[in-house]
């Protein structure tokens, strides 16, 4: 131990360094309980695959004009990829059940907006 850190770890480094991996590793099962609620209806499922939508992670990050915006294109999918990486541990159905759900979503908006569409050429004419 260096000068600078004496007196930070009064109950020794090795022990210090134990008590941090076990904080995290109980901050980690934590968050995937709160995922898991998360998930568990659809208003969260709803939010969750918005972020993914967002976060692009189907989506090519390369730009051959700028690097930085594949770096920044790439930044945000490792953070989806991230939280995918944790859904699918925590719980594999709610993914299914969040693609089937975004289906049926994207299908309904687009009926309305083609009624939208309609009403409104009908409303020209």
């Amino acid at each position: 131990m260096s000068d600078r850190t004496e007196g930070l770890y009064p109950q020794g480094e090795e022990e210090t360094e134990a008590l941090l991996k076990h904080t995290a590793e109980i901050k980690n099962a934590y968050l995937l309980e709160m995922l898991r609620r998360t998930v568990g209806n659809e208003h969260g499922r709803v939010v969750i695959w918005a972020i993914l939508e967002e976060a692009g992670i189907y989506s090519l990050s390369f730009d051959p004009e700028r690097d930085s915006n594949t770096n920044f294109r790439e930044g945000r999918r490792s953070v989806g990829l991230a939280l995918l990486s944790q859904l699918m541990t925590t719980n594999p159905v709610a993914y299914h059940d969040m693609q089937e759900e975004a289906r049926a979503r994207d299908d309904y908006f687009k009926s309305q907006a083609e009624g939208r569409v309609k009403d409104l050429v009908y409303s020209v004419t």
